[in-house]
């Protein structure tokens, strides 16, 4: 499945997110996912994005259109594609 990265792909209801992949380093939980909320009847926001549960801490991170994680290590780096290439973060 897959959606533009824009709001005129979407294909999914307001107020859920599309999980494309998961991973976990042993501290924090990581996901990249395409979220779709609805701003005004009829129009729809729809964002791709990186989000990590560290415990008391959560991160969203926007990223392109279709991403996926390739790694997430023990030091909190994060490495994923998307269709505009590979991007990296510290989390």
């Amino acid at each position: 499945m897959r959606h533009s990265n824009n709001a005129s792909g979407v294909t999914q209801d307001p107020g859920t997110a599309f999980i494309t992949s998961m991973a976990n380093n042993g501290v924090a939980l990581a996901w990249t996912q395409m979220a779709a909320t609805q701003i005004a009847p009829g129009q729809l926001d729809a964002r791709w994005q990186l989000r990590v549960d560290a415990g008391v801490s959560d991160f969203n991170i926007p990223t392109g259109a279709n991403p996926r994680l390739a790694m997430f290590n023990a030091a909190g780096d994060l490495y994923w594609l998307d269709d505009d290439g590979v991007a990296t973060s510290p989390v």
